[in-house]
């Protein structure tokens, strides 16, 4: 599905979105709904990809889908970010976090805790969003996520290089491309 173009990932998830409500599948059909949030989103269709991820948080609020909650929530906090939405951004993105941290999700909560030093390093509050990595960085290693120790690295960098602390934004950088290489 991933090799799919957009345009026929989208008529797929719709067939698969009518069959889900045809069938009665409310799970089935909040999950396609996210997929078309983040298909519109890949399309910089935002404001499209909004309307599909509020759809799907309302059906996975109402049957309490917690995990599904939390990353609907962070999607919309991503979507927002990409829209100069900063407050509604920081909203959903600490949900989501709170929710991660909540159900014991912890690569959720490393990624949502990414999501929030990427926020605040584009409102350039630099400290926050040093401490949000760090955060993450720590749960990636705890847990053995070397892909998400390497993404969080790779957003760590330009944070130093921003405030000046060039050697360190070398060295996070150097490591990132060595688990990148790894990988």
């Amino acid at each position: 599905i991933l090799r799919l173009h957009y345009s026929e990932l989208i008529s797929w998830l719709n067939i698969a979105l009518e069959a889900a409500r045809k069938l009665g599948l409310i799970a089935a059909e909040g999950t396609h709904l996210g997929n078309l949030g983040n298909v519109y989103s890949g399309l910089g269709q935002v404001d499209k990809a909004i309307e599909y991820f509020c759809q799907a948080l309302l059906i996975d609020q109402n049957i309490d889908n917690k995990q599904g909650t939390c990353a609907i929530l962070g999607n919309l906090g991503i979507a927002y970010r990409k829209l100069g939405k900063y407050h509604e951004a920081f909203e959903y993105s600490k949900q989501a976090l709170e929710i991660a941290r909540e159900i014991g999700e912890t690569k959720l909560e490393g990624n949502h805790l990414i999501g929030l030093g990427n926020l605040y390093f584009a409102i350039r509050q630099y400290e926050p969003s040093v401490q949000h990595f760090k955060q993450a960085l720590m749960v990636y290693r705890n847990i053995g996520d070397t892909r998400g120790e390497g993404n969080c690295l790779g957003c760590l960098g330009p944070v130093y290089a921003e405030i000046g602390q060039l050697t360190q934004a070398i060295d996070v950088i150097t490591q990132a491309k060595e688990i990148s290489r790894e990988l």
